[in-house]
């Protein structure tokens, strides 16, 4: 899978690091768009915008203004040039980054 922008530059602290070494499948630097909505939400609910800046194969991390619990699904929207990837997540790990933004980690169902 090739990125459509330029790669989001190192992400990871050194804890994350130690972190990767226990991941299944390698996680790859991308920065992209993704929308993210609740699985029982309304046709006329418009979904959350999320930039989603690692992907692998079991995962993706992505940030967004609002927080998401840990723990609940969600679906989730990537754009990847003319193809999109509509799945299920779910939410394992949310921080706050700074005052607009958060850094969600989920897991594809």
């Amino acid at each position: 899978m090739k990125s459509l922008h330029a790669p989001a530059g190192p992400t990871h602290s050194a804890a994350e690091s130690e972190h990767d070494n226990r991941r299944r499948s390698a996680r790859e630097p991308y920065v992209i768009q993704a929308w993210v909505s609740s699985p029982t939400a309304s046709p006329d609910e418009a979904p959350l915008e999320a930039l989603a800046v690692n992907l692998s194969r079991h995962g993706i991390r992505f940030d967004m203004k609002a927080p998401l619990p840990v723990g609940c699904f969600y679906m989730i929207e990537v754009g990847l040039g003319d193809h999109r990837i509509h799945t299920e997540i779910r939410i394992v790990s949310c921080r706050q980054v700074d005052t607009n933004r958060h850094s969600i980690g989920a897991t594809f169902c």
